[in-house]
């Protein structure tokens, strides 16, 4: 069996980082100029920690409106509901309601110090139960809004501000480790960026890159190369 060219060019972009030409490493990223390998990515068979597209972020079309919504629940609210119900009843153990009524102050420091982190608790809790995100593309116009609940970091976009959108990589970390994690950012013609979305994982990149596409497809913007944007 002889190979003619054409197959030898196909097997070599196949072994070749799209972005460099360097030849792949084993991993998902190339260890030469840091282009993600979206195809091994895409083919990658589900585990725990990955959310396809579909599950994390619902992405609504309706013409050529864009709707993206996530909502902010994690697994670790489901330990904080019954940590901060115990936490504020040991602290209201300690406070007599009629003394308490008669003369809150005599509640400080000690337990209302308790108190008072216990109520702002139960409050984180129900706003990250209750409460989402939605990136809506809509008459020319970006907006990212977090509700029901009133929340900081609302903002909106027109069209002929939008310099571009990409995907950038910044780092989280642990006690023991530290990775990469995909960041969606917005850049104005004023050169002000900002941060849409944080993801968690390395696993979300392509997922981001997604999302990203559907938002420059939406209000009609051409991808362009940006100063710390992920390599294609």
């Amino acid at each position: 069996m002889t190979l003619n060219e054409s197959d030898i060019d196909a097997r070599s972009a196949a072994t070749r980082c799209s972005s460099c030409g360097v030849y792949r490493n084993e991993g998902d990223r190339c260890d030469y100029c840091g282009a993600l390998y979206l195809d091994r990515i895409a083919a990658r068979p589900e585990i725990g920690k990955r959310r396809s597209l579909g599950e994390k972020y619902k992405v609504d079309r309706t013409g050529k409106d864009l709707r993206i919504t996530w909502n902010w629940r994690n697994g670790t609210i489901w330990f904080l509901i019954p940590f901060f119900i115990f936490w504020n009843s040991i602290a209201m153990s300690f406070v007599q309601a009629g003394d308490f009524l008669s003369d809150p102050l005599s509640a400080f420091p000690i337990p209302g110090i308790h108190l008072i982190f216990g109520v702002l608790g139960i409050g984180y809790v129900m706003v990250s139960l209750i409460n989402r995100t939605t990136i809506l593309a809509k008459d020319d116009v970006l907006s990212l809004r977090h509700h029901p609940i009133p929340w900081p970091g609302n903002v909106t976009f027109e069209k002929d501000d939008i310099e571009s959108l990409f995907v950038s990589k910044t780092q989280r970390s642990s006690k023991k480790n530290s990775w990469n994690v995909p960041v969606l950012q917005l850049v104005t013609k004023a050169g002000l960026r900002y941060e849409l979305l944080k993801g968690k994982t390395e696993v979300e990149f392509a997922d981001f890159e997604s999302l990203r596409l559907h938002l420059l497809e939406a209000l009609h913007l051409e991808p362009k190369d940006m100063i710390g944007a992920i390599p294609e």
